[in-house]
């Protein structure tokens, strides 16, 4: 799989929502990600610890148009220089069926190589 790093996109809009303190040792925000292209859009969430960020819906394939708020949240009081990682690749008509597996849709980018973008997002807490 190819990756090339990203800045703006015409194909995938990203925000972020402010942090929200929960507890004063947790937190939660979320990433509203938005399709802008003619045509699918595979995305995949990570992030630099599983042990401190918890991604909820993390992948999936983003129709023409639409958008979608991925939460995520800091799951501990330990500190750490965090950040998520928006991988992602356009897809063709076949994946923008109902019931397409986004798991399924990434094995076969990676076996065929595809060009995936990335967009790396600094987490910064206050």
């Amino acid at each position: 799989m190819k990756i090339i790093k990203t800045g703006v996109d015409p194909h995938l809009f990203i925000r972020r929502r402010p942090i929200r303190d929960v507890n004063g040792e947790t937190w939660e925000s979320a990433l509203t990600l938005q399709n802008t292209c003619q045509c699918g859009v595979l995305f995949k969430v990570k992030c630099t610890s599983n042990a401190r960020i918890e991604i909820d819906d993390c992948a999936d394939i983003l129709l023409p148009g639409n958008e979608v708020q991925v939460p995520f949240r800091k799951k501990s009081a330990a500190n750490g220089q965090d950040q998520l990682m928006v991988l992602y690749c356009l897809v063709g008509k076949q994946w923008m069926s109902e019931g397409s597996s986004a798991f399924r849709c990434w094995e076969r980018a990676k076996k065929q190589d595809v060009i995936t973008r990335r967009k790396i997002i600094n987490i910064i807490e206050k």
